[in-house]
């Protein structure tokens, strides 16, 4: 069964003042549905808040409650919400502050021709706070209230809430009685910048997965929520970014667009991925960062293509390809380690000749910080072309002149169309591309005979030759010619290696005897 991806999410900020820190500052609510779940059967009770601060959400009414779902996105727990659930927070002042930062991960899923927001704080006559909507007709709405029935400010947008992964931030900043709002998907603004008069909420509750806080709500969400962050001041652009990158890893969505790559940063605003604007199609990536974010992403794969589209990529640290991201038997990577790829968008249809083995022209990036280790991969081959040996492999290079010698070759074991290996990735950048390796083996002519020889006598012998179906082998030996041998029996080995790997050896023994003493002659 297709397993749907599309993973929003959306950040709401108000500046007021900017600080030049670039560390993530003490998060007012954080819900994620990975942790502080409590559930009844498969429905949300309550959701934990794990910033410290215990303001946790809560359904109003047993009929309310979403659905949990433990493989949601990217392989990560999420909450539906049917178009008539919703969580509350009680009313708090630390949730309604003048600089704020709001980001939620979602996915919309229908709910047509309906106002649909998957968060508000928000009151009415007079009009406070602010919504996020999709409307009627699908694209994204901000909208405000002005305060002493000022009437609700709309910033409306031509962004349509998309069916594949989404970054979508809505950003303001306040500016006497105005707020200027900015809307931005994927790092990159696509509304705004527009001016107008705000005045927060005041006395109703956060509420989750609806667009009114009064009376039982209205607007309802219909899709997943799988975390939500609040900040009650003002992030700077790096901690916007910090905060985007960690969302990003964790649900499997790529920064930046088609005209423009984006870095991913770590807490500390160090990059663990560079912006490419070649590679920047269906980033994923692994990681472990403890701080500010508890970031553990054992297994990802891009939000982009779902797992049975041809040439999809699961990257994980264990055998496993199915399993919960937070399922125990994955195995974690170590702190300060990250793994990240996307790929060039090349075509995987046809087989390109790299001497005489052949591979597809789309390559992927890898980028690792901190030597991750051996990793486990997945790849959807359906469509691809076929293999003439009968053997798909994975090049692993550092570079893509593949015609020059690769790093390693790791034979493709398929499964269907899902075709597994496991290799260890060089630290920092490397490439991998899928293609049909040469496996014919290299010949090795006039290899030396067996040598017999006295102690202390130099050894000396002509070399071998070596050739291959495409191109020159390189030969090495153990032990040179034109040196003395130890006394016994030495082994001289010679191995040829091609451009992918394949040896051949020769080998002959070199046996010294010791020189015998000679025998005293004695006259009387």
């Amino acid at each position: 069964m297709k397993r749907l991806r599309w993973v929003g999410v959306l950040g709401f900020t108000l500046l007021s003042s900017i600080s030049m820190a670039q560390n993530v500052p003490a998060k007012s609510l954080w819900l994620r549905a990975d942790i502080g779940v409590n559930l009844s059967g498969s429905r949300v009770v309550s959701w934990t808040d794990q910033s410290g601060n215990n303001w946790n959400a809560s359904a109003p009414f047993t009929s309310r409650r979403p659905l949990y779902q433990l493989l949601g996105s990217n392989f990560n727990p999420t909450f539906y919400f049917d178009g008539s659930d919703n969580l509350d927070v009680s009313y708090r002042s630390g949730l309604n502050t003048n600089n704020f930062t709001v980001f939620s991960v979602h996915r919309l899923t229908g709910g047509n021709n309906k106002y649909r927001s998957p968060f508000t704080s928000r009151d009415d006559r007079p009009q406070k706070g602010y919504i996020l909507y999709v409307q009627p007709n699908g694209t994204y709405q901000f909208w405000n209230g002005a305060g002493n029935n000022g009437g609700w400010q709309v910033l409306n947008t031509s962004r349509f809430a998309s069916s594949s992964s989404e970054l979508l931030i809505y950003r303001g900043s306040r500016n006497g009685n105005n707020l200027v709002k900015t809307g931005y998907v994927n790092g990159q603004s696509f509304a705004g910048p527009t001016s107008h008069r705000f005045s927060s909420n005041s006395r109703r509750p956060y509420r989750i997965g609806a667009g009114a806080t009064e009376g039982t709500g209205a607007y309802f969400w219909y899709g997943d929520i799988s975390e939500q962050i609040i900040f009650n001041s003002a992030l700077t652009t790096t901690q916007r970014q910090i905060t985007e990158s960690y969302l990003a890893i964790k649900y499997g969505m790529s920064l930046g667009n088609n005209s423009q790559a984006i870095s991913y940063l770590k807490a500390d605003g160090s990059t663990v991925w560079d912006a490419s604007s070649t590679y920047r199609f269906d980033i994923a990536g692994i990681a472990k960062e403890n701080s500010p974010f508890d970031l553990d992403q054992k297994i990802s794969s891009s939000g982009n293509t779902d797992l049975n589209t041809s040439g999809n990529v699961i990257l994980a640290t264990t055998n496993n390809f199915t399993l919960s991201n937070i399922d125990n038997s994955r195995q974690a990577l170590s702190e300060g380690q990250f793994l990240l790829w996307g790929h060039n968008n090349q075509s995987m249809n046809f087989w390109v000749n790299v001497g005489c083995s052949q591979r597809i022209n789309r390559f992927w990036r890898l980028q690792n910080t901190n030597n991750v280790g051996t990793i486990f991969l997945q790849i959807n081959l359906n469509n691809f072309p076929a293999s003439s040996t009968g053997t798909y492999t994975l090049f692993l290079d550092d570079d893509t002149n593949l015609s020059n010698g690769v790093v390693s070759t790791h034979a493709l074991v398929g499964n269907g169309n899902q075709y597994t290996t496991s290799f260890d990735p060089p630290d920092g950048v490397s490439y991998f591309t899928i293609g049909v390796r040469d496996e014919t083996l290299p010949v090795i002519s006039n290899c030396p005979s067996n040598i017999q020889a006295c102690s202390g006598d130099v050894i000396t012998w002509t070399a071998p030759t070596a050739t291959d179906n495409c191109g020159t082998p390189t030969l090495t030996v153990n032990k040179t010619s034109g040196q003395i041998f130890p006394d016994g029996d030495t082994i001289v080995t010679y191995t040829a290696t091609d451009a992918f790997g394949n040896t051949s050896e020769c080998s002959f023994t070199v046996s010294v005897n010791s020189k015998p003493v000679p025998v005293g002659v004695f006259f009387e």
